[in-house]
């Protein structure tokens, strides 16, 4: 290639200086993530994720069995190190190369390497590409095949005249069949490499030849994609090919079909990353405030120097940089995955190659300035201000990195080691399912169970580890391990999944116990909300209210359809008066488990925990309940409704000693009629009742008070609410006793004669009696006798 010696070894320089800067800030072992995957599959010659990065793993399978110097999770993190400084070696040539090309000829070759110094340099800071050289990541060999692969075009374009020269372009398409083999958006330089192939004034001939001439490099760039033959070669032989949940639950990793092979290569299943026009513009504000980030202000500038500069002298390296940026920019602006920003690494390398191309053209412009006539000597001041421009620029380098240093720091970086050893070797029970929400933290038990051998017994979960929808979330990844029979334990604390289980902590973990929801509501109340969830009932506790005292709603929800949108329940405590003394809003299921995940058909468990007025008002307190959509303007999900109420707390009543001896009535085993005591008048006859609760109630029960004739005909009646409706039945504690009084008027024209007295209790929605038994266990029917009065009263 175009390089002498001196070139060389500052490259080499360079990319040491570039990879002792990453080794000294290089991760010293385990990580989570793909790091933690890539550790333990380059180790085992294994498989990884889509799109399977073969070279990448056939390379760190060599490299860490072949390199005896810690474990191998450091061998990985390291060859990720060494890819890096390969990678800003490489740019230092690329970027040498470019100037040569630009620049006049008079332009001396000292400041040629200075300014492609600085464009390796920028580069080598750029904190994104930084992160990835301390990790086991594969974004360090992804930069270098693509500054192989512009180096191998640019050096061809060089080679003007020279024997041998299409070799350039034969080397290029290998590099990026490698490229392919590797990382699938080595296809976004295809563009541009195209372009500044066939623009080239070197290319001589018809299209027609043109196109046979490029045919000819086709084999070398499908020869490296037979390494993705590693997968289906490998695969099967993983002990993480499958796992092992239960006898009837085996999660197939690797799957021996055509379909999935394909499937897998293509990385199908991030299709659904892909964003429309509209939200790729919407996020192209936060890729440049990426780049400034990336670049600082100054490099930005000088990158924009470095294009019009190449736009006035070299346009086909424009062409080929530049619709190189332009697609890596606008593929990433339309692929919406959460790491997204690794992807703009190759767009930080071009941008960095400009700004070393924006010092070389200041350089250019002050000497055409200070010594109009090249053929002179060099005069002080030119050296003056070109040590000025390089110094300023290499000030910046240094700046950045010193300010960068201490967040991409990742040598005191052993959490994973510090979370997963002491886990492992507790009191973990043997055969135990160990979940988490997040596959990220999951992959350091995987290393260690698959390389270091550790708790092989150990099962390891989380969501989406099978495209089954079984596996879709950690609420149904918990449902899956618990149809096992084996011991099931989420790794961390998630807040909101008490909504589906019953969740314990222990040594360090969270056990699941079982489904929160094992019995009915304490109050049935079916309720529905547009026609997507039901209510079918709550818990009340305590049932009376006081002020300033705590309250908790438990609410049991159904969903009736898929819910679509993570929604916010609220409890509302609304007085007689029409007053709120008692709200709670939150988000049931919280991040973990949230309703935009809830299955149709389940059972969750909503509580609220709330803190009632210190002023009340007027008995009795209506629950109202709703569910909304949070945002600028509430959108509700139907209609708020009133499902229950709570009676005002006061003690217990007291029997008065005369009736002590009353005959006691049973009703359903839930309410006790204690004492009664008949008081006729000229006008009305009331009746004094005591009841107790025997347990909480399972519904606001209506009383009523018949006084029949002989021939069993109701005269007179009276229904109501006990205590006026002030203390609703399905509100008293278990052993409450509440002293009610029913008057019943009587009629006018009432005939002489003897009248009998029965009283029960019913549910208004339905109209259906509680039935009644004596004391002594005997049924009564489903009122109870209470005894007769003769009319007309006698003095």
């Amino acid at each position: 290639m175009y390089f002498g010696l001196a070139d060389l070894a500052v490259a080499l320089a360079v990319g040491v200086a570039a990879f002792l800067l990453y080794s000294r800030t290089l991760a010293p072992g385990l990580l989570g993530g793909d790091s933690g995957e890539f550790q333990f599959a380059a180790y085992l010659g294994g498989f990884a994720h889509p799109t399977g990065y073969p070279l990448y793993l056939l390379l760190g399978y060599l490299w860490s069995h072949l390199l005896q110097v810690g474990d191998p999770a450091f061998r990985m993190n390291l060859f990720s190190a060494v890819w890096a400084g390969s990678a800003v070696a490489l740019t230092f040539l690329l970027a040498n190369q470019m100037i040569r090309l630009a620049a006049p000829a008079s332009l001396p070759l000292r400041a040629v390497r200075l300014a492609a110094l600085f464009a390796a340099a920028l580069f080598a800071v750029t904190p994104t590409f930084w992160s990835q050289a301390t990790i086991a990541e594969v974004y360090t060999l992804h930069a270098t095949l693509v500054a192989a692969i512009l180096l191998a075009l640019v050096a061809w374009k060089a080679r003007e005249s020279a024997p041998g020269r299409y070799r350039l372009l034969y080397v290029a398409a290998f590099l990026f069949g490698l490229g392919l083999a590797h990382h699938r958006s080595t296809l976004l330089l295809l563009p541009g490499s195209i372009l500044f192939i066939f623009q080239s004034r070197k290319w001589s001939g018809s299209w027609r030849q043109r196109f046979a001439g490029a045919a000819r490099a086709l084999p070398l760039v499908l020869i490296p994609l037979l390494l993705y033959a590693l997968i289906p070669l490998r695969a099967p032989h993983m002990p993480y090919a499958d796992v092992f949940v239960s006898p009837d639950q085996v999660i197939q990793l690797y799957r021996p079909t055509a379909v999935w092979f394909l499937q897998h290569i293509s990385g199908s299943v991030f299709s659904s990353a892909l964003r429309s026009p509209a939200q790729a513009l919407a996020g192209a504000d936060q890729a440049g405030r990426w780049v400034i980030e990336e670049l600082s202000w100054a490099g930005i500038a000088l990158a924009l120097i470095g294009a019009v500069w190449l736009f006035r002298r070299e346009r086909s390296l424009l062409i080929l940089t530049g619709v190189s940026l332009l697609s890596f920019g606008v593929f990433n602006l339309l692929y919406g995955i959460g790491d997204i920003r690794v992807f703009y690494i190759p767009l930080f390398l071009i941008a960095s190659l400009w700004a070393g191309l924006g010092v070389a053209a200041i350089i250019t412009a002050l000497r055409t300035w200070l010594l109009p006539d090249p053929g002179r000597p060099a005069a002080p001041a030119y050296a003056m201000a070109m040590l000025s421009i390089v110094a300023l620029a290499f000030a910046l380098v240094f700046a950045l990195l010193a300010l960068r240093m201490p967040g991409l720091d990742r040598s005191n970086d052993r959490a994973a080691e510090t979370f997963w050893r002491p886990l492992l070797a507790g009191p973990v029970p043997s055969g135990a399912i160990l979940i988490s929400n997040d596959r990220d933290e999951m992959t350091p038990l995987w290393y260690l169970q698959y390389v270091e051998e550790l708790r092989p017994d150990i099962t390891g979960l989380f969501p989406l580890i099978d495209p089954d929808p079984q596996w879709e979330n950690v609420g149904q990844v918990v449902a899956g391990a618990s149809l096992s029979g084996r011991p099931v334990y989420l790794i961390k604390e998630m807040p909101g999944l008490e909504v589906k289980y019953l969740l314990e902590p222990e040594a360090g973990l969270v056990r699941v116990d079982g489904p929160a929801v094992n019995s009915l509501p304490g109050s049935q109340r079916a309720a529905d909300f547009a026609d997507t969830v039901r209510l079918t009932g709550f818990d009340l506790r305590p049932g009376l209210a006081q002020p300033a005292a705590p309250v908790t709603i438990a609410l049991y929800w159904q969903p009736l359809r898929q819910i679509p949108a993570d929604l916010t329940t609220f409890v509302h405590i609304v007085n007689a008066d029409g007053e709120v003394v008692g709200q709670s809003d939150h988000k049931p299921g919280g991040d973990y488990y949230p309703t935009g995940l809830w299955r149709p058909g389940e059972l969750l468990k909503d509580v609220h925990t709330l803190t009632l007025a210190p002023e009340l008002g007027n008995p009795p307190y209506a629950l109202e309940v709703g569910l909304y959509r949070p945002g600028s303007e509430l959108v509700h999900l139907g209609t708020p409704q009133r499902v229950g109420s709570m009676g005002r707390a006061r003690p217990s009543d007291t029997v008065p000693a005369e009736l002590a001896d009353s005959i006691r009535f049973l009703f359903d085993d839930q309410l006790a009629l204690v004492a009664s005591q008949i008081s006729p008048s000229s006008e009305r006859l009331d009746l004094h009742l005591y009841w107790q609760a025997l347990r909480t109630p399972e519904r606001d029960y209506t009383v009523f008070a018949h006084i029949l004739d002989d021939a069993g005909t109701i005269v007179a009646q009276q229904d109501q609410q006990p205590v006026s409706g002030e203390m609703p039945t399905s509100t008293w504690p278990a052993g409450q006793v509440v002293a009610d009084l029913v008057s019943v008027p009587l009629p006018i024209n009432l005939e002489a004669g003897s009248y009998r007295i029965i009283v029960g209790l019913y549910d208004v929605t339905t109209g259906q009696r509680l039935p009644v038994a004596s004391e002594d266990g005997g049924q009564v029917g489903d009122a109870a006798p209470l005894g007769v009065f003769a009319w007309p009263l006698t003095s």
